[in-house]
């Protein structure tokens, strides 16, 4: 009987130790943003240029928060990266003007969004690249 209550005491211990989504591991998360100029922003044929989005910042929210837990600032080369975390589902964003414009109830804060997952603990996950738009 003594036997059978360790174990199952051990076995409430490790499984309440799991870890979720956040800081304290070896994992990376690493992307780009991307600016594409429009003249007119809700056509998409009025392209003009697209060019690193520099400066930019980046949200990064683990699991199924509601917050945003960590922020970054991409590089001159519009890269970056968000380390030391654990497996688990994150959600990388940024914010774009509203491709829907002055008909947007906040034309400046139209959200570009990607769901990452990191599966293994020393995995580094490439969120690709977050395209944003904005007026030349």
């Amino acid at each position: 009987m003594k036997k059978v209550l360790l174990i199952l005491t051990i076995a409430i211990a490790v499984s309440a130790c799991k870890k979720e989504a956040g800081t304290g591991g070896l994992a990376s998360i690493t992307g780009h943003v991307a600016v594409q100029k429009r003249a007119v922003l809700s056509n998409a044929n009025t392209i003009m240029d697209t060019v690193s989005g520099l400066d930019r910042e980046v949200y990064l929210v683990y699991s199924d928060h509601i917050s945003p837990d960590e922020k970054v600032v991409t590089n001159y080369n519009g890269d970056f990266s968000f380390t030391g975390l654990r497996p688990g589902e994150y959600t990388v964003y940024v914010y774009s003007k509203d491709t829907l414009g002055s008909s947007s109830t906040n034309p400046d804060h139209m959200v570009i969004k990607e769901i990452v997952k990191v599966v293994s603990r020393k995995e580094s996950v490439d969120a690709g690249t977050l395209m944003t738009y904005d007026l030349p």
